[in-house]
């Protein structure tokens, strides 16, 4: 004699069951459900309400909620957590073990990071940026920062200012205001109103050539050009190149032979050769 299954009847009240309770249709439940002993869903579990679990839950297949779930207790994930919406931790977010958890992949896009705090970082990467969009700027200032000219794989930095360069540090120099690719500027001190005019400042030293292309040097009541001794025999020296970039002169103090020659002394000139 064959048993068929009956119907379940949706039950109203509140019901106990001692023992094991096997479906194998659809189990709708109305009212709030309280387990108390493992629960095994060995299936996609779809609630349309809130789900409150204040144990830890481990969920080994896929878990699809329509509203919102709240988990007071810990939320353990073996495999990839994806969230297609907003989510919200109230506490921190740290990684399992030290130095284990990446942010994002290296190449891929990535948003935005917001923070209103500080940030710690052993190391921070950026990419090379631009002259008018630096890879280190500021909200109120976004193209004045700190990049790195990727052209030729060059090495170093340069800082922007309003879209322009105005200090490139590489490997094997300084080079201030850089105006583009073909040339440079810098000013030392402040400019007023005239030469006589302008902002004080201190002094320079080098160690090597000074080269302008063109120069104008103003002498006021509290300010010298001095030249000190840089040969035995003549001292000080102005060395001047001749237009066809082969031949220089020097003007120096020494035996006068510029008047007439003599004992005296005062500005001689002699050919040398050129330094650069």
């Amino acid at each position: 004699m064959s048993m068929a299954l009956l119907p379940l009847s949706p039950v109203l009240g509140a019901s106990t069951v001692g023992n094991n309770v096997s479906v194998g249709g659809t189990l709708a439940v109305t009212g709030a459900t309280t387990l108390t002993g493992a629960t095994t869903l060995a299936g996609a579990a779809t609630l349309s309400s809130t789900l409150g679990v204040t144990g830890l839950s481990t969920l080994t297949g896929g878990f699809i909620s329509s509203a919102s779930s709240s988990i007071s207790g810990g939320l353990n994930v073996n495999g990839n957590f994806n969230a297609s919406g907003t989510s919200r931790f109230g506490a921190n977010l740290l990684s399992g073990t030290n130095d284990n958890s990446d942010l994002g992949t290296f190449g891929s896009a990535f948003s935005d990071v917001y923070s209103s705090g500080t940030i710690f970082s052993n190391v921070i990467l950026a990419n090379d940026g631009s002259m008018t969009a630096p890879a280190y700027s500021w909200i109120g200032d976004s193209d004045t920062g700190l990049f790195r000219p990727s052209a030729g794989g060059a090495t170093g930095f340069i800082l922007a200012v309003n879209g322009l360069s105005q200090l490139a540090i590489s490997a094997s120099s300084t080079i201030p205001a850089g105006r583009g690719t073909t040339g440079y500027s810098v000013n030392l001190g402040q400019y007023y109103n005239s030469l006589t005019d302008r902002g004080p400042f201190g002094d320079i030293y080098s160690s090597s050539s000074l080269f302008a292309a063109s120069s104008t040097l103003s002498n006021t009541g509290t300010s010298t050009l001095f030249l000190d001794s840089a040969n035995s025999a003549r001292g000080g020296q102005i060395v001047f190149k001749a237009a066809n970039g082969t031949s220089c002169m020097a003007l120096y103090f020494g035996v006068d032979t510029i008047n007439g020659g003599g004992a005296g002394l005062g500005l001689a000139t002699s050919t040398v050769t050129c330094p650069k």
